[in-house]
Order: C-alpha cells, then sequence, then structure tokens
C-alpha cells in the first residue's frame, strides 16, 4: 500500500470512528429519552436496561453506518481540499480518482461487514432485546 493511500485512509478514520460513536450516542440516548418511563414503569434494573441497548447497538450501527461513512468522507475531502493537501497531490500526478480509491476499497470492506453483521449479529440481538423488552 502506497503512503498517498495509508495517508488518506488514516485522515478518513480520524472522521469515520468519531461520526459513527456520535451517531450510535445519539441515537440511544434519543431512544433512552424516549423508552425510560416505560422502563421505569415495568421496574427494570440500570443493568437489564444495559443489556437491552447492549443488543441493541448491532442495530443502530448498521443504520447510521451509511450517515457516518457520508460525513466522514465529505469532512476528509474538505480537510484534505482546505489544506491544499488535495491540489498537491493532483500536481504530484496522482488523479482523483486514485486518491478517493482507497475511501472506495475500505467502504465496500465496511458494507460488506455491515451486511454479515446484519445477516448474523442482528437477529439474535433482536431477538434477545424483544425478550427484554417483553419482559421474559
Amino acid at each position: 500500500m502506497r503512503i498517498l493511500s495509508r495517508y488518506v485512509l488514516r485522515e478518513f478514520g480520524v472522521y469515520l470512528a468519531p461520526s459513527v460513536v456520535g451517531f450510535v450516542a445519539i441515537f440511544l440516548v434519543v431512544d433512552l429519552a424516549g423508552r425510560l418511563s416505560s422502563f421505569i414503569d415495568r421496574g427494570l434494573t440500570p443493568g437489564t436496561i444495559a443489556l437491552y441497548y447492549l443488543y441493541y447497538i448491532p442495530y443502530i450501527s448498521v443504520l447510521v453506518l451509511p450517515m457516518a461513512m457520508l460525513l466522514a468522507c465529505l469532512f476528509c475531502m474538505g480537510g484534505l481540499a482546505r489544506h491544499q493537501e488535495l491540489t498537491a497531490m493532483k500536481a504530484a500526478g496522482a488523479s482523483l480518482y486514485r486518491i478517493v480509491l482507497p475511501i472506495q476499497v475500505l467502504a465496500l470492506v465496511i458494507s460488506a461487514c455491515a451486511f454479515l453483521v446484519a445477516d448474523r449479529l442482528m437477529p439474535e440481538g433482536n431477538r434477545r432485546r424483544s425478550a427484554l423488552d417483553s419482559g421474559e
């Protein structure tokens, strides 16, 4: 892997990780605010509520991943352009397609991982979350 590819991926990762964590956290807080009275009325312990949301995270992650990827890509490319790094890369002979290729490959890998999470982890997590929600 070329130095340029590693640099672009590192810059992309700097924005991707916080955006995924931020979107998941916002989703969890909003959902918790909506369901808190129901949890209290049923007398659920904080540990049970935490377990409920632990089972909910795979579903939320797959749901917010496209938004987080788009936001990270926009911030990454915007940052490279703002600091004139994109211009320097193009002046050095790298085409725009070559600059964006590592992000596209990483997006393909992340999409495959999201598919596997949706196929393998989400059904079991949704079943356990539903069991906790119904009080079984």
